[in-house]
């Protein structure tokens, strides 16, 4: 079993019809979904009813890169700030 999972959902009020499917995504990423990419980072298309809409999910840095970005080195997004 793998570490409890904290959600923590902002959405635009024009969104809230897919506030049931996003507190759903944990639980149903892995079984559900069309793949559209599968690499370290994995893409998924679901259908909504709001549309067909792409999830991604991030996939976990390796120990050595966790260490490196905690400790050593400002993350990507901060690099450009």
């Amino acid at each position: 079993m793998g570490k409890p999972l904290t959600v923590h959902l902002h959405l635009n009020p024009r969104a809230e019809a897919l506030r049931s499917f996003a507190l759903a995504l944990p639980g149903r990423f892995d079984a559900q979904g069309g793949p559209l990419h599968d690499g370290r980072n994995r893409i998924k298309a679901f259908e909504t009813p709001c549309g067909k809409v792409a999830v991604k999910r991030y996939g976990t840095p390796n120990r050595l890169n966790r260490i490196v970005y905690s400790f050593l080195r400002k993350g990507k997004a901060r690099l450009c700030a």
